[in-house]
């Protein structure tokens, strides 16, 4: 329930992690946690970074008509989503995707990233590059009422990048009309 429960960094202790490795994560990792692995924590995240930091990366991306999205490896550090880039991979998002697509990308090449990563970790070859913060944005978690559409508040393509963003396995869109849902 905490990550950073005293109890739990000490059975983590006890096991003498060489590196942790987390994703799709939404708490925070504290310093005494962080210290923990010998390499480090590692966070893979479905966001360019530093300009989507923050929950939700690829549905953000969809939402705002980005015309590629990225998903990246960072070192965690005590900020959110504010570590170093150790790999990066870079997808054109097509018209018709929408986040499942997004998300199997992900999950088709974040395997071979993290691998990449760990194989430069063992070999002292990994070359970390600092996020400059002058370009860096944060975006929130996605919640259900966040997909309330009122069509004469947006246009046809922002309506159209809501659904795809946030079509399942997300709450998906909704309006109203004559007081109807």
């Amino acid at each position: 329930e905490n990550i950073n429960d005293s109890k739990f960094v000490h059975k983590l202790l006890s096991l003498e992690p060489d590196l942790i490795v987390i994703a799709g994560y939404s708490q925070i990792l504290k310093k005494g946690l962080l210290s923990l692995p010998r390499y480090g924590c590692i966070n893979l995240h479905g966001g360019k970074l530093p300009k989507f930091r923050g929950s939700s990366p690829m549905n953000w991306a969809l939402i705002n008509n980005e015309k590629q999205f990225t998903i990246t490896i960072i070192k965690v550090d005590a900020g959110v989503d504010t570590g170093d880039i150790l790999a990066e991979k870079t997808f054109d998002i097509q018209p018709e995707y929408n986040i499942t697509d997004l998300h199997k990308l992900a999950d088709k090449y974040f395997p071979e990233m993290l691998l990449g990563v760990i194989n430069k970790i063992e070999k002292g070859t990994l070359n970390p590059e600092v996020q400059g913060i002058e370009k860096a944005s944060y975006y929130p978690l996605r919640f259900p009422n966040d997909g309330i559409v009122f069509f004469d508040q947006i246009s046809a393509e922002e309506i159209h990048n809501r659904i795809r963003a946030l079509t399942s396995p997300f709450p998906g869109v909704i309006s109203f009309y004559k007081n109807k849902k």
